[in-house]
């Protein structure tokens, strides 16, 4: 189980905590263990379960610390967003070319600070489905910025 915690990575240590993970699960779930399957092909399928878990938590901490440092730059520089009308009129059109359902959950979230609970409850949907909304508005916003982030010098 090591070797292949070391394809993951060159550091023993984060190898061997890998693996010490592995086995506390293969323990835990002993009982769930298909006699008629091979250990050793379980095994490797909890390590590498183990090992992409916490692989995707460490670029969810990378990624939402560089979205942290990039917005408190935005902040500290005190621009006025009216500077730039081309681009509030680019924001403006996206929302106006979102579904209804979708920009209303993206405002009502937003911008008035509702939660999807309460969203879910006022446009009568589920909240899984509010929460997609967002993510969507969210989504397209963000290759809409993207895609406009060098021409505007942002």
């Amino acid at each position: 189980m090591m070797s292949i915690a070391l394809r993951y990575t060159n550091h023993r240590e984060q190898a061997a905590e890998w693996v010490n993970g592995a086995f506390v699960k293969v323990f835990m779930n002993l009982a769930s263990f298909d006699v008629d399957r091979h250990l050793g092909t379980w095994m490797g399928s909890i390590l590498r379960n183990v090992i992409l878990d916490d692989l995707r938590k460490e670029a969810r901490k990378f990624t939402q610390a560089e979205d942290l440092d990039r917005f408190a730059s935005a902040l500290t520089t005190k621009e006025d967003p009216t500077a730039y009308p081309e681009l509030l009129a680019l924001i403006d059109g996206e929302l106006s070319d979102m579904s209804d359902v979708t920009r209303k959950v993206f405002v009502m979230y937003a911008i008035e600070g509702f939660n999807h609970r309460e969203i879910s409850e006022r446009l009568a949907i589920a909240e899984g489905t509010s929460r997609w909304h967002f993510s969507e508005a969210r989504r397209a916003l963000r290759d809409l910025l993207t895609s406009n982030w060098m021409r505007h010098g942002l």
